[in-house]
């Protein structure tokens, strides 16, 4: 009788940290910054912009870096939200200013104005892909199937 309830509790906590795990997954959609938190499907466009400046975001409550980019389109200046600069910096796309960039993301109103959080951006035959049709982020487990894939190539 004994061994079957603590049995019985092995298999409760097993099932309760699955759960917990599974709630931390997918609960967020992994927009679990404040930008990623207000992506909105139903607000994606592309357009067409240049470069105006690049800029490197500190968070603070998670103590990292984020890229920015202020870019010149026919509606006027907007910023762009990228992604996390350890990210970025892991792309074969770079930015200079007065780059000719094609950008589709979701607008949204951060701080009283406009802003775009970037899916995807093309420079020249090039594509830096940020976040899928629900702004899930491609980095969410980018590390660990990347180092995944380089055991798997040698």
């Amino acid at each position: 009788m004994k061994m079957k309830k603590t049995l019985f509790l092995i298999v409760l906590m097993v099932l309760g940290t699955m759960t917990l795990y599974a709630q931390k997954e997918n609960g967020s959609s992994g927009k679990t910054s404040n930008y990623g938190k207000m992506f909105n499907p139903k607000t994606i466009e592309t357009f067409d912009a240049s470069v105006a400046s690049i800029l490197t975001i500190y968070e603070a409550q998670k103590s990292t870096y984020g890229i920015h980019l202020e870019v010149k389109s026919n509606q006027g200046v907007i910023p762009v939200h990228l992604g996390p600069s350890w990210y970025i910096d892991n792309q074969n796309v770079l930015f200079s200013i007065g780059d000719t960039l094609s950008i589709t993301g979701s607008r949204i109103t951060y701080e009283s104005a406009p802003a775009i959080i970037a899916m995807e951006v093309q420079k020249n035959e090039n594509v830096l892909l940020l976040r899928d049709k629900n702004g899930f982020p491609h980095w969410r487990g980018w590390q660990k199937k990347n180092k995944r894939n380089k055991k798997f190539k040698s």
